[in-house]
């Protein structure tokens, strides 16, 4: 595998495993504290690495709460197609998709 590909995974993979919420983590949800500070990232869409010949697919995705007492995110979705197998210039197609939402819990 080449290195390009080797550092998006490892990045795909420390991105999922962070943004975990108290519930899924096995942080009982009474024993957190209103005062913690907002998780700086959260999933949002699926993150995903699709290694293939000639094309690669990779999303990567996240969400941030901007207002503690009000439920408006920031999410960001990227998505790149690549040919990691061409000698130069790679990249075939990116998709950026950024959302400002109100989520209703």
């Amino acid at each position: 595998m080449k290195p390009t590909a080797t550092l998006l995974f490892s990045l795909l993979f420390v991105l999922s495993a962070h943004g975990a919420d108290p519930v899924t983590a096995g942080v009982d949800p009474a024993t957190v504290d209103d005062r913690e500070p907002i998780p700086f990232l959260e999933r949002y869409k699926p993150s995903y690495f699709l290694l293939g010949h000639p094309i690669t697919k990779v999303q990567v995705s996240f969400r941030v709460q901007l207002v503690r007492d009000l439920p408006v995110h920031f999410g960001y979705t990227q998505l790149m197609m690549w040919d990691l197998f061409k000698s130069s210039a790679p990249f075939r197609d990116l998709n950026y998709n950024p959302d400002l939402f109100y989520r209703l819990a």
